[in-house]
């Protein structure tokens, strides 16, 4: 089957093929076809991520947990020019060499290495998500949420205002209220002026949709840890942007 000339899922071929071996017992010969799987000059990038997923589901089901690592660990090559290579959907480039810019497959990727790895491989995959510019808003918090989980708190709060370097608003508000939340639960009143300045950052770059609950946050905030006299300005200023 020609992948640029079919018009549905050529991957899906050989995936089925794959799992008739396996259904049959027989891994060896179904990990050969998923390798040739893997060479196939697919149309597009969705395809070929499906396709190592899919390889690596196996290795799971089947308890062979090092080996599901090392598919993923093959698949998600960083390249050492990731410029070069151009952004996912550039058909002029081979498949292959776009596999990089997956954000399914590197999820699926941290995600094992999260139940399956170590503190520092999983923080790796993150940070090469994050390096690749391929995170969403929900792979920030749950970058940030593993970091705290771990006890990082200070890199939990980078992650965060790594991810909100990359996103504006709409995107960046769920990011900005989680950060802030947690930022105020660690803190409490002891940093106030990070705080402020954290919270000044974001009423500056809100859209009017969301800068209802971001001022009720920092009202709040004012009224538990600093002046009331401030939180009446914060509201003053909520009045005038909402």
């Amino acid at each position: 089957v020609d992948p640029n000339k079919a018009t549905g899922r050529p991957h899906t071929l050989w995936v089925s093929f794959a799992r008739f071996y396996e259904k049959h017992g027989d891994l060896k010969n179904a990990r050969v076809i998923f390798e040739k799987a893997t060479r196939v000059a697919y149309k597009g990038v969705d395809d070929l991520s499906s396709v190592w997923c899919a390889y690596a589901e196996m290795e799971l089901r089947h308890g062979n947990y090092e080996l599901a690592r090392k598919v993923l660990r093959t698949a998600c090559v960083r390249p050492d020019r990731i410029q070069s290579f151009g952004p996912k959907e550039d058909t002029s480039v081979k498949v292959q060499k776009r596999l990089h810019k997956s954000t399914k497959l590197w999820s699926f990727y941290a995600d094992v290495e999260e139940n399956l790895g170590t503190f520092e491989t999983t923080r790796n995959v993150y940070e090469s998500m994050v390096d690749l510019k391929i995170v969403t808003p929900q792979i920030v918090l749950n970058y940030a949420a593993f970091l705290e989980e771990h006890k990082y708190f200070e890199q939990a709060f980078r992650a965060y205002e790594k991810g909100l370097d990359l996103f504006n608003f709409p995107h960046a508000f769920p990011i900005w209220v989680s950060y802030l939340k947690r930022f105020i639960g660690r803190y409490k009143g002891k940093k106030k002026e990070r705080t402020r300045d954290l919270f000044e950052q974001a009423v500056s770059k809100i859209t009017k949709k969301n800068a209802r609950q971001m001022y009720l946050l920092y009202a709040k905030y004012e009224e538990d840890f600093g002046l009331a006299r401030r939180a009446m300005n914060v509201l003053a200023q909520a009045c005038k942007a909402v």
